[in-house]
C-alpha cells in the first residue's frame, strides 16, 4: 500500500491564496473606480446634452427678440407706456385744477337767483357789477328802510361770504332812496 500523505494545511493554504486572489483590494478598488468613473461620465453627458440644449433655445428666444417684428412692437409698447405716464400727470393736473375751481369764486346764475327772490317786492335793481372780487348790487327803494332790508335777507341766505353798504341817498327827483350793496362771494365746498 503505497502511502498517500495529505498535508490539509497545505491544501487549506491553496485554497485561502485562491479566494483571497479572487477579492483583492486592487480589484475592489479598480471596480469601484470604474462605477464612479461611469456614473460621473454619465452626468457630465447629461449635463453636456442639457447645455446644448439650453443653448439652442437660447438662440431661438434670441432670434425672436431681435427679429424687427418683436423691437417695433416693442418700440410701440414703449411708446404706449410713455404716454399713458402723460396721460396720468394730465389727469392728476386736471384734478388738482378740478379742486381749485370747485373753491372758486363763481358768478352764475344761482347768484342772480338769490338777488332776485330775496329782493323785497318794492326793491329795483338799478346797476349790477363785478370788481375787484366783490359783487356791487346798486338798488333803490320808495322808503330809508327798503334797502336796508334787503341788505339783511341777504345776510340771512348765508350764500355770501360777506354782505355789506355804507347807507343810502334820497332822490328827491324821484322820490326813491338808492344804496350799493356790496357782497363777497363764497368759494365752492
Amino acid at each position: 500500500m503505497i502511502k498517500n500523505d495529505m498535508n490539509l494545511l497545505a491544501r487549506y493554504q491553496e485554497i485561502h491564496k485562491e479566494k483571497a486572489a479572487q477579492y483583492s483590494a486592487n480589484k475592489i478598488y479598480a471596480v469601484i473606480l470604474l462605477v464612479l468613473f461611469l456614473v460621473i461620465g454619465a452626468y457630465s453627458l447629461k449635463l453636456f446634452l442639457d447645455n446644448n440644449m439650453l443653448k439652442g433655445e437660447v438662440n431661438d428666444l434670441q432670434a425672436y427678440v431681435e427679429s424687427p417684428n418683436v423691437i417695433a412692437r416693442m418700440n410701440e409698447i414703449a411708446t404706449l407706456q410713455d404716454n399713458i405716464k402723460k396721460l396720468d400727470e394730465m389727469a392728476a393736473e386736471v384734478g388738482s385744477i378740478n379742486e381749485v375751481l370747485k373753491t372758486a369764486v363763481r358768478f352764475d346764475s344761482n347768484t342772480l337767483n338769490v338777488l332776485f327772490y330775496n329782493r323785497p317786492s318794492n326793491v329795483e335793481f338799478q346797476n349790477i357789477s363785478f370788481q375787484q372780487g366783490a359783487l356791487l348790487v346798486t338798488v333803490t327803494g320808495p322808503r330809508p328802510s327798503d334797502p336796508s332790508n334787503y341788505v339783511l335777507r341777504l345776510q340771512r341766505t348765508d350764500y355770501f361770504k360777506e354782505v355789506t353798504y355804507t347807507g343810502y341817498a334820497y332822490d328827491a327827483g324821484s322820490s326813491q332812496y338808492t344804496t350799493t350793496i356790496r357782497l363777497v362771494m363764497k368759494g365752492r365746498d
